[in-house]
């Protein structure tokens, strides 16, 4: 939020929050992490995205159409696909075409997925979970808005963006961890922690693999950085039990979690239960 703020006073422009989905969307996040660590599922870990659900599917279509606004600056970039995330649900098909617009047969097997979980576990059958939840989730699968993503075209490299929105837009990398890839999200590194843990490799293991395929990294710099990255997953369960806390997620929720991903018998049922 504070690089936010930077950004927009550096760049004379407005910054438009909304306080009342942030508050929604920490809440819902407690009551979606608490139903799913009573019956954990892998695949349901993407559940947790509820701010990109609501916000970028969701407030910027809305905002676009309310400031008449024509183009959106999409920092994306094509390193990130993966394919693992729908294979926990047994889907063969890309991660990054499961939040693209329309409804394509991927998107209903999908749905068919998350919504099997769903009646699987009656602690995610609250009003709350099931209006909000759904309705954000489905947002991902609508008609996106039009982007312009400079990173699909122009190379993508760490040390000139760091150097340049640090030294001319001030911004910050959170201390706590080792790379600034989606650092700034405490969802995705809870979401990282979990999979390291249960699967022993996270969304870091395909982002540097995708740049080590196009030479956008070298392989020993690539595997020094992953390294680091692991040992600081190695060495988080304190910061991970502290960013539940600030969502105010049940103290007995976060022990269920650091039971779990220190069972070795139960990470081991874990994936035995995965259709990969």
């Amino acid at each position: 939020m504070n690089n936010l703020k930077k950004l927009s006073k550096k760049l004379d422009i407005n910054a438009i929050m909304f306080e009342d989905e942030v508050n929604r969307n920490r809440d819902l996040f407690r009551r979606i992490f608490n139903a799913w660590i009573k019956h954990p599922h892998l695949g349901m870990i993407q559940t947790f995205c509820i701010g990109c659900r609501s916000g970028v599917n969701k407030c910027i279509p809305t905002l676009s159409q309310d400031y008449d606004i024509n183009y959106i600056l999409d920092g994306a970039n094509y390193y990130e696909g993966g394919s693992y995330k729908l294979k926990l649900f047994g889907i063969d098909d890309d991660d990054f075409s499961a939040f693209t617009g329309g409804w394509k047969k991927l998107h209903l097997q999908l749905a068919w997925k998350i919504f099997s979980e769903f009646l699987k576990n009656p602690y995610y059958m609250s009003p709350t979970v099931i209006f909000n939840g759904i309705n954000d989730f489905s947002k991902g699968f609508g008609a996106n808005v039009d982007k312009i993503r400079p990173f699909f075209y122009e190379k993508y490299d760490v040390a000139k963006i760091m150097d340049a929105i640090a030294s001319e837009l001030d911004w910050q990398q959170p201390s706590y961890f080792p790379d600034p890839w989606r650092s700034d999200c405490d969802v995705a590194l809870i979401k990282n922690f979990i999979c390291f843990k249960a699967l022993g490799f996270s969304d870091y293991d395909f982002f540097l693999s995708n740049m080590i395929r196009d030479n956008a990294i070298d392989r020993n710099e690539a595997e020094e950085q992953l390294q680091k990255i692991n040992d600081h997953f190695n060495n988080s369960t304190s910061k991970i039990k502290e960013l539940l806390k600030s969502y105010k997620v049940d103290s007995e929720s976060i022990q269920s979690l650091e039971n779990l991903l220190m069972d070795k018998i139960a990470i081991s049922n874990f994936k035995t239960r995965l259709p990969i």
